[in-house]
């Protein structure tokens, strides 16, 4: 059965309402897939007694720091206290890889001479099949190498659109398609260029067949109006599972 998301960190980049950065948690049919892992990602799982190294994979939107950040400390979790039993699948835009080692070279040098990269399989496929799911990926309306992606499994599809705006046809044509999406929702009302808006959304209502639609990445007005955000939207709070598909 395809089961939850626990929502690790439902915060922009500004942390919100003390809330913590773009992380959140798939289990489906007994497999553990984490989207983004935002600065806290490790202490946010540890929260729910899981480490790293409970993970079966881990998928990165694009290439900002409020989405990458939580990999440093995944790959000290790794090296130093528990390892997993075999590289971790970690997929990730073009360029990703070069980018992380950059980045661990600047925050911990020493970590390059105790071979962190191998506890990792870097992947930068754009479709691919991982234990019975599929995943396809689609260009995002945003910078950083940023991807939109479709998880298809047997009981249904979710969408998944990390950080975008609103111009990408295959926004509205695959992600707003699939019967749960998590989607960016920056603010209520203001437009800021690659990124969403309610309004926007609510605009391409016509185009959005999903049954659940979590919106992340929120700011505070967000949540000054939640009185105004009725199913099937759903604004979830940090630390909370809740269903992966509605019930038939």
């Amino acid at each position: 059965m395809c089961g939850s998301i626990l929502f690790l960190g439902t915060a922009a980049a500004f942390g919100s309402l003390g809330r913590n950065l773009s992380s959140h948690l798939i289990t489906c049919d007994g497999t553990r897939i984490l989207l983004d892992a935002g600065p806290s990602v490790v202490s946010s799982l540890k929260k729910h007694s899981l480490t790293p190294a409970d993970l079966d994979m881990i998928y990165l939107s694009h290439l900002h720091g409020d989405h990458i950040l939580g990999l440093v400390f995944v790959a000290l979790e790794f090296t130093y206290l528990t390892p997993p039993d075999k590289s971790l699948p970690l997929f990730l835009p073009e360029g990703g890889k070069e980018v992380l080692e950059q980045v661990m070279q600047i925050v911990y040098p020493g970590m390059s001479n105790k071979g962190w990269q191998k506890h990792f399989e870097f992947r930068i496929d754009t479709q691919w099949d991982f234990k019975g799911i599929k995943f396809t990926t689609f260009p995002a309306d945003h910078d950083a190498h940023a991807r939109l992606l479709l998880i298809e499994t047997q009981q249904g599809k979710v969408g998944y659109t990390g950080d975008t705006g609103p111009n990408s046809e295959d926004l509205w044509n695959h992600v707003f398609k699939a019967d749960t999406v998590i989607t960016e929702c920056t603010t209520f009302d203001q437009s800021i260029p690659q990124h969403l808006s309610f309004s926007e959304i609510i605009k391409k209502k016509d185009k959005i067949d999903a049954k659940r639609i979590y919106l992340v990445h929120t700011y505070e007005d967000v949540w000054e109006k939640e009185d105004q955000i009725t199913r099937p939207f759903i604004l979830p709070k940090d630390d909370t599972h809740w269903e992966l598909f509605s019930p038939k």
